[in-house]
């Protein structure tokens, strides 16, 4: 059995990933704006609820891209912006909504008159 270890990228080494990576250049991100644009940047298609999917529908607007480390590499072509641009924390990378649209939350006594009603 072969054992595989990952290397621990040092914050210097995600630096310079970060400043070398040309934005235009990766397919992922022109996909996903493609889609976004298709879409019109709509906001009836985002998911309801804090996360980038609901169920086993995922955001049309997310988008991984796979040049970036893990953890710096969600993107959202509905904002144009992805983990790696942003001053703060960002989750875009976990399906953590940070565009704000849709992230109501139902109470639990409402999704079980929600239920009730079907």
């Amino acid at each position: 059995m072969a054992e595989t270890t990952a290397k621990r990228l040092s914050a210097d080494d995600v630096d310079t990933i970060i400043a070398g990576f040309d934005r235009d250049m990766s397919r992922e991100i022109r996909a996903a704006d493609a889609v976004a644009e298709a879409l019109g940047r709509k906001d009836e298609h985002v998911p309801h609820g804090i996360y980038c999917y609901q169920g086993s529908a995922v955001c049309p607007f997310w988008a991984l891209v796979p040049e970036l480390p893990s953890g710096m590499n969600g993107y959202c072509s509905k904002m144009r912006s992805g983990d790696w641009e942003s001053e703060g924390l960002s989750l875009i990378w976990d399906q953590v909504k940070e565009c704000g649209i849709a992230d109501d939350v139902l109470a639990e006594d409402d999704l079980l008159a929600a239920g009730e009603k079907e």
